[in-house]
């Protein structure tokens, strides 16, 4: 898997986070930016910058690591049954949307890829 963090050095602070921004796959408001050095002279100056990646974007990039091992390893029912699948956050919960029937084992995969916690397996296949 690709670090979630890239160092860069340069001369224009600007260009090395569009550098960054490219590397990493990223938008501005999906990274963050810490100037390591900022050095001037009268012959220019020089900055080393390291960009990363913001949690939720670094999660991101994971949950599509471990979707890719899944649909690896478990061929690719899994993945084609996922756009039948959406999962709805609230503020009182996680809810399960279907767009067909599916076993339940496979809505228990997408639920344990997403970790999430304090799942009623039981109220689930009730509503099935």
């Amino acid at each position: 898997m690709k670090d979630n963090f890239i160092i860069l050095e340069g001369k224009n602070l600007d260009a090395l986070i569009q550098e960054g921004m490219r590397k990493l796959n990223a938008d501005k408001d999906q990274i963050d930016v810490q100037v390591l050095e900022n050095k001037k002279s009268l012959f220019g100056s020089h900055v080393k910058i390291k960009v990363s990646l913001k949690a939720s974007k670094a999660i991101d990039s994971i949950e599509k690591s471990i979707e890719n091992i899944y649909k690896d390893s478990l061929g690719s029912q899994l993945i084609q049954n996922k756009k039948d699948i959406e999962l709805i956050y609230n503020s009182d919960g996680v809810y399960v949307k279907l767009k067909k029937i599916l076993p339940i084992e496979e809505i228990k995969q997408k639920v344990e890829l997403k970790r999430i916690s304090n799942v009623s397996y039981e109220a689930l296949e009730i509503a099935l």
